[in-house]
């Protein structure tokens, strides 16, 4: 036998086994996963920074000024430093886009800041999930493609075990390249294992992190396997069939589904850049680094679950059209005091107080007397008090409900980008294939 058919041989043979070793995987062609994945990262990754600074900004009346802890310790806030922050993130994708890169805190590069760490997770997850898929419709004998529950199941799985990369793009993103704690993803990792929790890595896997996921996924799984069943089956439409309808349906239940997850991932990210407590063998403030944000951020009480951080939002946040924050405390006079917003009708404490204020020695009305208070005046006089009271009620958690939802449309977004991205993949000829 020659030395070129020997060759040959040999390199058939390690084909096959090249074929063998990769016999598993069940996703895409690896090499236009990795290009495609890297393109998507980058062309989203302004997107993902002025989605997750809106949803971590605090809005409410106790903003600070300047730097934000993550902790709320009092060690750790006597060593605040103070530097420059963006101003407040309103709903206008653009405008934002625009404000983020005329900030010192951040500046043009700084707009694709984590989109590394936004690629490894999408690669990562569409390499793995389809195989975890698979197995579990293996194990469960299930002969669908796609099941709902398989696929969410899988989702579910792949999400919580890539959960650290996304705390760790979320540091990322929330930190002011003025004052740096992070110099990249897997210096974030280290860091974060070193200076929270008592298990070292353990600390990327923390229950309010993997809790927060598990919720997420689970619920963008569901809603994701609800709208494609309802556009296919209920709707019967397809791509090939109906594009323009199937097109519009699908942009229609994203934008449902993008309603829903909203306010879950707010509550999520506003976790992830809060660190965790000490151990208790730790005291407080111990191996925790003051966090300089470039947004201001809440440095005021910890969020101790994640339903409280929707319920905390609601109640303590307001929003503008255009951005900015509504003050919901007592509005200050000209005297330096504050008119306390929740005054009884008339705006005195109670009946006594008004007829003390009315007929005191003090007051011009030296001679009022127990019908001024009755009187058909003053009665339509505490009925309009009464009501603007109510309405201002209403207006504030009116308000707040809209804070959960300022990164709406960013979110809606990076959706769209990510559904043409699919559908160039799912294309017979696919453009990632070289």
């Amino acid at each position: 036998m020659s030395f070129f058919s020997f060759a040959s041989d040999a390199g058939t043979g390690s084909d096959s086994s090249s074929a063998d070793l990769f016999a598993w995987y069940a996703g895409p062609d690896l090499v236009s996963l990795v290009l495609e994945s890297y393109t998507l990262a980058l062309v989203t990754a302004p997107l993902v920074v002025v989605e997750t600074l809106q949803e971590i900004q605090f809005h409410g009346k106790d903003q600070a000024p300047h730097s934000s802890e993550l902790d709320a310790y009092e060690s750790v806030a006597k060593e605040k430093q103070t530097v420059a922050v963006i101003p407040s993130l309103g709903s206008d994708v653009w405008r934002n886009i625009r404000t983020l890169s005329k900030s010192p805190c951040l500046g043009t590069l700084g707009l694709v800041k984590g989109h590394f760490t936004t690629f490894l997770l999408q690669t990562l997850s569409n390499a793995a999930q389809p195989f975890f898929e698979e197995s579990l419709n293996d194990a469960f004998e299930v002969f669908d493609d796609t099941h709902p529950v398989t696929n969410l199941l899988s989702h579910v799985l792949i999400s919580t075990v890539l959960s650290p990369l996304e705390l760790i793009r979320t540091r990322l993103i929330a930190q002011s390249v003025l004052e740096l704690r992070y110099y990249g993803p897997f210096h974030a990792a280290a860091a974060i294992a070193a200076t929270e929790g008592p298990y070292q890595f353990g600390a990327l896997y923390a229950p309010q992190h993997v809790y927060a996921t598990i919720i997420c996924k689970a619920v963008s799984s569901l809603l994701k396997s609800l709208s494609h069943s309802i556009i296919k089956y209920d709707l019967g439409l397809s791509r090939e069939y109906n594009p323009i309808l199937h097109t519009s349906a699908v942009l229609v239940f994203l934008a449902g589904e993008v309603f829903v997850s909203t306010p879950l991932e707010l509550a999520r990210k506003r976790l992830q850049v809060q660190s965790l407590k000490p151990s208790r063998k730790r005291k407080a403030g111990d191996a925790i680094i003051p966090f300089v944000g470039c947004v201001g951020m809440n440095n005021v009480r910890r969020y101790e679950s994640f339903f409280e951080v929707i319920q905390r939002v609601i109640v303590e946040e307001a929003a503008t059209s255009k951005g900015g924050s509504i003050d919901l405390a007592a509005a200050p006079t000209t005297s330096g005091t504050s008119k306390t917003p929740l005054a009884t009708a008339g705006g005195y404490d109670d009946e006594m107080d008004a007829y003390l204020s009315a007929g005191s020695l003090n007051s011009p009305k030296k001679n009022a007397d127990w019908q001024d208070l009755y009187s058909p005046s003053g009665s339509k006089r505490n009925l309009k008090s009464a009501n603007s009271r109510n309405q201002s009620i209403l207006t504030k958690y009116w308000k707040g409900l809209q804070s959960l939802y300022r990164g709406y449309w960013t979110r809606y977004s990076i959706r769209v980008v990510e559904l043409a991205f699919e559908g160039l993949r799912d294309a017979g000829d696919n453009a990632w294939d070289i």
